[in-house]
């Protein structure tokens, strides 16, 4: 007997992976991703911050890289607006916003705010 005809591939989510560091959550990512069974393909990464190590490390591993300078701007809607243009001509369908909160700030400033927090502290 004929064995049956292989499974189609399965359609993976187009992810933008937002960063402005070194990466090494985008690192993690990227490896999942390379995964045959993953369900997510890394399409772009976005850093707002120009020359840091994530983008060379989206780079090594194939993947396109942009850089939208938030600094660049003269207010928030404009930068998302630039943010969602791009994620528009790269077909995201998923945007995976990858946030650092440094293990010092721990337990003192707890939740998203921690650093604005501990600004606010004098820390």
């Amino acid at each position: 007997t004929t064995p049956p005809p292989p499974a189609p591939p399965h359609k993976r989510a187009r992810v933008a992976v937002l960063i402005s560091g070194t990466g090494t959550n985008l690192q993690a990512l990227i490896e999942q991703a390379k995964r045959p069974s993953s369900a997510a393909e890394i399409v772009l990464v976005i850093s707002n911050r120009p020359g840091v190590l994530g983008l060379k490390r989206a780079s090594l591993a194939g993947i396109q890289t942009r850089v939208v300078d938030h600094k660049q701007y003269g207010s928030r809607a404009e930068f998302d607006a630039t943010i969602d243009r791009v994620l528009e001509d790269f077909r995201a369908e998923v945007v995976c916003k990858l946030l650092n909160i440094h293990p010092s700030l721990l337990p003192s400033f707890k939740g998203v705010n921690a650093q604005k927090q501990a600004l606010q502290a004098g820390a």
